[in-house]
């Protein structure tokens, strides 16, 4: 991209933005892979255990098998990093790193950041791509058709045109459009788990317990099963299976200062 727009716009800076989002977004994985996830040992096992009670449906008094302790609520033991990690939302490939309470800003950073430059990727070959096009005037170009005849281009002879021209910038930027929508649909749910103070562990949790649990059972068979009346209204079923949601506001909170909301808490018990 960039060789087309020094020759097109010679007199613009188009390297600083770009250079800016790259660094940002390599800074935030970075410490995405490094930074402590909240993970839980015996010496601030109190302090983590102090900052969530347990609800009784997502989370109950349990010990850990393998660290040998009573788990935090909203804690999970990571099977790959192998030890229990505080609010833990998943263990992620990318990083190879548990996505927790303390770096799952830095995560919500890097994919933020990512999808900006995918974004701006898409922007800058579009504009390279239309200045070709302006460059060569194809809008006002014509083509012969297969009786002879000569015909003003339409808009898919001058896409099968730039994909003859230039493949590798068209390639590139149908490649970054999808790139896009991929992380940036991802970006979006990892946005919404926030603000509604959920994990990506919770979902599956929730999941569960709507399978198992929040039905009446007709012959009271299972006796693993917690039995709701019909009557119980939607809101307490909600409550049920929200039982940490509350302002977007203090839950984004949480996620970006969690060092001081879990002072706060420990302070408040």
């Amino acid at each position: 991209m960039l060789p087309v727009l020094e020759i097109f716009e010679t007199e613009k800076n188009h390297t600083f933005l770009p250079l800016l989002v790259l660094f940002t977004n390599g800074l935030m994985f970075h410490w995405s892979c490094i930074a402590d996830p909240g993970e839980i040992t015996q010496k601030n096992l109190q302090l983590y255990s102090s900052v969530y009670e347990y609800d009784g449906n997502l989370y109950q008094q349990s010990v850990c098998p393998t660290c040998k302790f009573q788990k935090p609520a909203r804690s999970k033991h990571c099977s790959v990093c192998n030890r229990c990690v505080h609010r833990f939302d998943h263990h992620c490939v990318w990083t190879n790193n548990c996505v927790g309470g303390l770096n799952h800003r830095f995560f919500l950073l890097y994919l933020m950041t990512l999808t900006l430059m995918f974004v701006q990727g898409v922007y800058v070959g579009s504009h390279c791509l239309i200045l070709y096009i302006k460059h060569f005037n194809l809008w006002n170009a014509s083509y012969v058709d297969r009786d002879g005849i000569v015909r003003p281009v339409t808009l898919l002879i001058v896409f099968q045109h730039l994909f003859l021209q230039v493949p590798r910038l068209v390639f590139l930027v149908v490649s970054l459009v999808l790139l896009t929508f991929l992380v940036g649909g991802f970006t979006v749910y990892q946005l919404y788990l926030v603000c509604t103070n959920h994990t990506t562990n919770e979902t599956y949790k929730i999941k569960e317990i709507k399978n198992r649990h929040l039905h009446v059972q007709p012959n009271g068979t299972d006796n693993n099963a917690t039995v709701l009346p019909k009557k119980q209204s939607k809101s307490s079923a909600k409550k049920m299976l929200k039982p940490y949601q509350r302002s977007a506001v203090e839950n984004l909170y949480e996620v970006f200062v969690p060092y001081s909301f879990i002072k706060w808490k420990n302070k408040d018990n």
